[in-house]
């Protein structure tokens, strides 16, 4: 049987003993929209050296330079589009099990991210209010009890609560604002999937980062929670106190 007519193939798995479905589309067709990709970190490097955590989800992540190019796109939409972008695959991936996406597949999800981006459909939407409390919460996770007095504190009544992480992606965040019944605190979510190798002037940076500073006004007062009391290098933007 001719490749070209070969949509599926069956493969041995050694470390389940099962048959696996593996789709393989991406070996015959090519498709414009894999040029914005930039390459897949490897497995061992889906690493936070500041969060000291091995990533369960591995996101895209985009050639800014290449997409603004062909969009137009300032800063806040990229960054928008790679967030939106990674939370939307991550649930394509979740809807598939054990199988890999089509090139259509993840052809259809980005002209969709991209309609969505253009017409101001965001995944994170900045909190208006006068304070906002930038909330690092993996340091948190490492003992349940902190975690237990965080909530507890005034970190989610005194200023709109963001929740960040470098270890859990969107949907893991999600997760725990369900488990924890915080679901009414309007809690807005930053994942590691918003975070990018391009600065704001598209210079290319040593480490992914995120720029607080393109996404709230000036005249809001940041406020960082971290136990640890220190401004994380992935994080790039004036905040007024560490507690």
């Amino acid at each position: 049987m001719k490749i070209k007519y070969l949509l599926i193939l069956l493969i041995f798995s050694c470390s389940t003993g099962k048959l696996k479905r593996v789709n393989v589309e991406g070996y015959q067709y090519s498709s414009t929209i894999f040029k914005y990709f930039l390459p897949d970190l490897p497995l061992w490097a889906n690493f936070s050296q500041a969060a000291q955590c091995q990533r369960n989800f591995r996101g895209k992540v985009f050639d800014f330079k290449r997409l603004e190019m062909d969009t137009s796109f300032d800063y806040k939409e990229l960054v928008q589009f790679q967030y939106l972008y990674n939370i939307e695959y991550n649930r394509l991936l979740q809807s598939l099990g054990d199988d890999s996406p089509s090139v259509k597949e993840e052809e259809k999800l980005f002209y969709n991210v991209l309609a969505n981006i253009r017409t101001g459909i965001y995944a994170f939407n900045p909190p208006k209010y006068k304070v906002v409390n930038i909330i690092w919460i993996d340091p948190y996770l490492e003992d349940r009890k902190d975690f237990l007095r965080m909530i507890d504190s005034d970190a989610l009544i005194k200023g709109h609560p963001v929740f960040v992480s470098l270890c859990l992606s969107h949907q893991e965040v999600v997760d725990l604002i369900k488990k924890n019944d915080l679901q009414n605190k309007d809690i807005r979510i930053l994942s590691f999937e918003a975070f990018s190798l391009y600065g704001v002037s598209q210079e290319s940076q040593k480490a992914m980062k995120f720029d607080f500073s393109q996404f709230f006004e000036k005249n809001q007062k940041l406020i960082l929670y971290n136990p640890k009391e220190f401004v994380p290098n992935e994080f790039f933007g004036d905040f007024e106190k560490v507690k």
